[in-house]
């Protein structure tokens, strides 16, 4: 009867394969567990945008972002994953370094559809638009950008 890869690899008698099995299990172990901490921690509400007169404030367990409203070059949001793990994600990019997306948050934010109405107001500056993967070949980008309307409540 077949044994399965871990037990079958840690009888092996020579120590490389040994080393190597356990590398691999504890790798995927890790990203098991990599995942679930992320996923726990965005339905925990760690990650916060708040908003103030002059700027907008995206604060999480590891780092807290400012940036002002003025200076916001574009906001936008793009779909991200796959199949039935598809998520809705919504992004900055500032005029100081316009290369830099700042990820804003998800679909799953407390209070989303007044966040993004308080952006469309206050950034008078930056451009809104939908980022769209158009490419017709699977694992490929070909990415579209297209005007956001802000009466389109689809996207929140």
């Amino acid at each position: 009867m077949a044994k399965g890869f871990l037990a079958e690899a840690l009888e092996a008698e020579s120590l490389l394969y040994k080393l190597i099995a356990a590398i691999i299990a504890l790798f995927f172990g890790s990203c098991a567990v990599w995942i679930v901490v992320i996923n726990v921690m965005n339905f925990a509400a760690v990650r916060k945008v708040i908003t103030h007169d002059e700027n907008l404030t995206i604060r999480n367990l590891w780092y807290s972002k400012s940036i002002r409203w003025e200076d916001i070059n574009e906001f936008g949001t793009y779909t991200a994953g796959f199949g039935h793990h598809r998520i809705r994600r919504y992004y900055l990019k500032g005029r100081d370094s316009p290369n830099e997306i700042i990820d804003l948050c998800t679909q799953h934010l407390e209070n989303l559809k007044e966040l993004i109405d308080t952006i469309f107001l206050m950034a008078t500056n930056a451009e809104f638009v939908i980022a769209e993967n158009v490419a017709r070949i699977p694992f490929t980008k070909q990415i579209q950008l297209l005007p956001w309307d802000r009466r389109d409540q689809s996207l929140y």
